[in-house]
């Protein structure tokens, strides 16, 4: 059966810019919190805003790069741009954990800083909020289109109103317990750090997969081998492989077919089982087929 997607790569766009304009104005805000509210939880939310904002421009640059149609030097086009993207921003996401861990330690180890104001409870507020928002709508719009770029993207908000959420609960406790809790807002960044570790893998790890050409779309490829099971002249489907290229696919296929049959005839069967699978899938754009006499099985 075929799958239909329901978002198109310019919502992809969008959804990563809008998440560059809120990280803009989410990072000014945390930092007028940290020096105005006394709140090391907001710049360590700060400091993640300032890597999403670098992220998220990274994610929009190489997604409107990675459209780019095959040319003499990319035959398979530039899809390759699109994994790269992510694997740069969780990269990025380790220097901004170097920075958030070894600060909120500094402050534990110092607690006589002090407390942070009432008020940078609704900073927190909001920004969860607004990032749990920006979580489902690129989330939705990734997994549509499957790429890996924003489906990353949708996670690094998810991180974000994470590790707001422990900045959160943290600032409560250094407020209404503070003769217990005087560190919790310190404690609570750092614990977000260790989040954040959890989050790098989740983002970076997929990257790493897709750059390695690592078969992911086994649903596809049973779909594949299912509708061109139908065409009477394939007596066996020997291989059927789909690799993701940022938002096309790439289909190998070793056919097995009477051997009896001329070249032509061979020839004139497998460009109408390649025609088959494009129809069917328009995000393939490339497809490597194999024919192979029944008399005859080559592994």
């Amino acid at each position: 059966m075929t799958k239909q997607t329901t978002h198109t790569v310019k919502q992809g766009e969008h959804i990563a810019l809008l998440g560059i304009i809120a990280n803009i104005g989410l990072a000014t805000i945390k930092f007028l919190g940290w020096i105005f509210g006394n709140s090391y939880a907001l710049i360590a939310d700060a400091i993640e805003s300032a890597t999403d904002i670098i992220g998220s421009w990274i994610v929009y640059l190489w997604v409107r790069y990675a459209q780019k149609p095959a040319d003499h030097d990319h035959p398979y086009g530039h899809g390759k741009t699109e994994p790269m993207a992510w694997l740069a921003v969780s990269i990025l996401l380790i220097f901004a954990v170097i920075e958030i861990a070894t600060g909120a330690i500094a402050r534990i180890r110092n607690p006589e800083i002090g407390i942070p104001e009432m008020w940078t409870l609704w900073i927190l507020l909001w920004v969860i909020i607004l990032k749990g928002w920006l979580f489902v709508r690129a989330f939705v719009i990734g997994k549509s289109l499957k790429s890996t770029a924003i489906t990353g993207d949708a996670f690094h908000h998810l991180s974000d109103a994470v590790t707001t959420g422990i900045a959160l609960l943290g600032t409560l406790l250094a407020l209404f317990w503070w003769t217990i809790f005087t560190s919790a807002a310190d404690w609570a960044a750092l614990v977000a750090s260790v989040f954040m570790c959890y989050n790098i893998y989740h983002i970076g790890w997929p990257a790493i997969r897709e750059l390695l050409d690592e078969r992911n779309d086994i649903e596809m490829e049973q779909s594949i081998r299912e509708l061109i099971s139908q065409d009477s002249n394939i007596a066996h489907i020997g291989l059927c492989w789909v690799r993701k290229s940022g938002f096309d696919r790439i289909v190998e296929l070793r056919l097995l077919i009477n051997g009896e049959k001329t070249v032509r005839e061979w020839h004139v069967i497998a460009h109408t089982i390649e025609d088959l699978v494009i129809q069917n899938y328009p995000n393939v754009t490339h497809i490597s087929t194999h024919i192979e006499p029944t008399y005859e099985i080559i592994e």
